[in-house]
């Protein structure tokens, strides 16, 4: 398992630094994607965003802007995504930018997405799973404090998405903690 780790840490970082230098560059699906890798596939392209975190009472407590690049790699049978908040275009020193990356893949076996997420702020992989229709997408999260987070993706279309971050409460309800709203880039 620890080299598993070990190799996957590598990857990740030379993923994530090749994909910093190239986001504007997305490649294409292959003219035969699963259909499971189109349902991620809608969200190929370079996003404006506008990230709100969500205050206990329910009220917007902070509101950023930052972009959100999603490509296909692999030939075409996984996706990457590069967050960055704030976005390129606020000329801030590169290391006070938040970066997160993302692969996933579709699991037949289990018809369920293995995904993967590491940023400049955790320094660390964690796995996910995931699971997709045509009309959204959510990923289930157990951190390793014990939160049980989900993302979702939602009102997906050729111009925009939306997404939010929950967390379950000790009763198992679910609260909104962050959104996104995101407008293709053109």
């Amino acid at each position: 398992m620890k080299k598993i780790a070990i190799f996957s840490s590598a990857l990740l970082f030379t993923i994530i630094i090749n994909a910093q230098s190239s986001v504007g560059l997305i490649s294409s699906a292959p003219k035969s994607v699963p259909e499971e890798v189109a349902q991620w596939g809608k969200l190929v392209g370079n996003w404006d965003i506008v990230v709100e975190m969500i205050g206990e009472d329910g009220n917007v407590t902070q509101s950023f802007n930052a972009e959100w690049n999603w490509f296909y790699i692999m030939n075409g049978l996984a996706i990457q995504d590069v967050f960055i908040l704030p976005k390129r275009a606020d000329n801030i020193e590169p290391s006070d930018y938040f970066v997160g990356t993302g692969i996933r893949i579709y699991d037949e076996d289990k018809k369920k997405w293995q995904t993967s997420w590491l940023d400049t702020s955790s320094k660390r992989i964690e796995l996910r799973e995931a699971v997709s229709t045509d009309q959204n997408i959510v990923v289930i999260h157990n951190t390793e404090g014990g939160d049980k987070l989900r993302y979702t993706y939602y009102d997906m279309n050729a111009e925009s998405f939306k997404w939010k971050q929950e967390s379950a409460n000790n009763d198992g309800r679910w609260k909104v903690t962050q959104t996104v709203v995101a407008k293709r880039r053109s």
